[in-house]
């Protein structure tokens, strides 16, 4: 697949002679008025009657609150441009900006948009005046209105910047616009081509976006919603063109890509990875993009997903639930499919693998770098962060992740426990010879959660008016505060901090978050269990293992920081890499993971 954006043919060069052809078709000035009152009472190319009364304003999906108030005032001033004869469709943005300014309560809000989305606003606003093309026919005469539809048709020329940097710009100018000019305007559609030309540069964008599977690339994420906007808008005007893909793998990721975006949403209809106050799904983008589901399963999810019903957990297979992508570089363990599920999302696309941990709401997140020291000399990171392990089963979703920092390597675990209902996370870190380490890392609490500690041990409590719905353990630290260091764990404001200071060759940091807010209140203890090799007791950098207890509920994690060997843990004997294991009541073990 070519993946230049850039037309095969001079775009003005054609432009100006697919126009001068269409003045002579359309005549004098009455034969001009004439053909506007055709167009206009063609119902099946009335923007309003088809889209409108179904889907009310599509250009506001996947915006903010603030842009689509802009988008608003944008077109009352295109339906003001049906009273003059010399409208401008290149002044359009200056004159909004204007208007815009002078009604807003802030001047901030207004420079804030034209710092960070003036090139989508621009992008909605030539799709505005694409929309109202017919209706703008009535009051001007047929040389302006065909140079208005030379400018719309030769804009690309003006695109000065990559799919990378302005992914949403360029999907709207180069696919949307022309999609929305063929839709009113059929007619000019045979000369200009504009629905060829969108439909391939559509499939050439599913594939600079997507992986394959339907999973946005780790650099389209924050862009995320818009995307997931544009692309089902194109696919309703595709729908109404009456046209389709070459290859049906197109349509198969588009449906993809919608099922991805359902398990990526919160609660609050943001998607995982936005900023606050970031665009929320509205009902009519997601029946928009869910009416393409053809399976009744899915039909269903897309009804109920802020409402997860029992049946819904048994509905998917497993490896439909959590997913991990090489590709994009995008990670999502899943309790089970539903808004309310435990889920923790992960970019390691992004050097400092962010990830968000939700039940519902946002629990924890965290965007901050690792900071390594050795022997005083602070490590930069030296690689991107790659899948060493993805494993799902009935019980468990597990990754291990691992970059190199120079003279160290770290191996980052995420486990999320199905029906245990806990995340097991620990960083490993590892180095070629002994040194002094100071191992640095910050989590912080979601928006809706407060911090509550305990006075004489090291948990953590997550709570919601005073009411706990999460606990977390700091397994790597002793559980009583007076045995530890102040500078090992620290809770300040929402911000969670995990400090580890050791000498030595390795070092695991685990941390155990419970997803139980019942149980989260029960007594709970946890310590460092002696391993064992040939009689004789392991050092911290070798192997390590520990238990934990929370209620009823009890779980040994065991991890190698070495060549695997046979050791000794508790009596048993483990050989592998990493396991998990749970702990019954009467004393007996059930297998929860094993890395070899």
């Amino acid at each position: 697949m070519d993946y230049n954006f850039a037309e095969t043919f001079d775009v003005d060069k054609d432009s100006k002679y697919l126009v001068e052809k269409h003045r002579q078709i359309l005549g004098s000035q009455s034969d001009f008025q004439k053909w506007h009152l055709a167009t206009i009472n063609d119902p099946s190319r009335n923007w309003n009657r088809v889209f409108g009364k179904r889907w009310r304003n599509t250009l506001a999906w996947g915006k903010s609150k603030q842009q689509s108030r802009y988008l608003k005032l944008t077109r009352e001033v295109v339906h003001q441009f049906r009273g003059k004869p010399d409208w401008e469709t290149k002044g359009l943005g200056d004159t909004v900006k204007t208007i815009y300014a002078s009604a807003s309560d802030s001047e901030n809000t207004i420079e804030r948009i034209s710092e960070i989305q003036v090139m989508a606003l621009w992008a909605a606003q030539l799709i505005v005046v694409a929309q109202e093309i017919v209706p703008l026919q009535k009051t001007c005469r047929v040389e302006h209105w065909l140079s208005q539809l030379e400018y719309l048709n030769s804009i690309e020329s003006e695109i000065q910047f990559g799919f990378e940097e302005q992914p949403t710009t360029l999907l709207s100018v180069m696919v949307e616009l022309p999609l929305t000019l063929a839709f009113c305007l059929p007619k000019f559609d045979e000369d200009f081509c504009w629905s060829s030309r969108a439909t391939k540069k559509l499939m050439m964008s599913l594939d600079l976006v997507l992986d394959g599977q339907g999973i946005p690339h780790s650099r389209y994420l924050n862009h995320g919603l818009e995307l997931f906007a544009i692309l089902t808008r194109c696919r309703l005007l595709m729908t109404a063109l009456h046209l389709s893909f070459d290859d049906e793998l197109f349509e198969t990721q588009l449906d993809d890509f919608t099922r991805f975006v359902f398990k990526a949403l919160r609660t609050d209809r943001t998607l995982t990875f936005s900023s606050h106050g970031s665009a929320r799904a509205d009902n009519a983008l997601l029946g928009a993009a869910a009416s393409y589901f053809e399976n009744s399963r899915d039909r269903d999810f897309a009804q109920d997903w802020q409402r997860p019903r029992q049946s819904l957990k048994s509905a998917f297979e497993i490896d439909e639930i959590g997913f991990c992508s090489d590709v994009s570089e995008v990670a999502m363990l899943q309790e089970h499919i539903g808004a309310n599920a435990c889920r923790i999302a992960i970019d390691f696309g992004n050097r400092n693998c962010p990830f968000e941990l939700s039940r519902g709401p946002v629990l924890l997140r965290s965007n901050s770098p690792l900071k390594l020291t050795v022997n005083q000399q602070e490590l930069s990171q030296t690689s991107s962060w790659e899948t060493n392990v993805w494993f799902q089963d009935q019980d468990v979703d597990f990754v291990e992740l691992e970059a190199n920092f120079g003279q160290a390597k770290v191996q980052r675990q995420f486990l999320l426990a199905r029906e245990d209902r806990f995340l097991y996370w620990s960083d490993a870190v590892f180095l070629d010879e002994p040194a002094d380490v100071t191992y640095s890392y910050e989590w912080q609490v979601g928006p809706k959660f407060a911090v509550m500690q305990e006075l004489e041990t090291n948990e953590v409590y997550l709570t919601v008016d005073e009411k706990i719905r999460s606990l977390i353990l700091p397994v790597y630290c002793d559980e009583w505060r007076s045995r530890r260091s102040t500078e090992a764990w620290q809770a300040s404001g929402n911000e969670l901090k995990i400090q580890q200071k050791f000498h030595g060759s390795g070092q695991l940091i685990p941390m155990l978050i419970d997803l139980k807010p019942k149980r989260s209140r029960a007594p709970r203890t946890w310590r460092g269990l002696t391993v064992a090799e040939n009689l004789s007791p392991c050092p911290f950098d070798q192997a390590a293992a520990h238990r934990v207890r929370i209620g009823k509920d009890q779980w040994l994690f065991y991890r190698s920081l070495i060549q695997p060997a046979n050791r000794t843990v508790m009596g048993q004997n483990y050989s592998c890499d990493f396991k998990a294991i749970r702990i019954l009541p009467n004393g007996g073990t059930e297998e929860l993971i094993t890395v070899d």
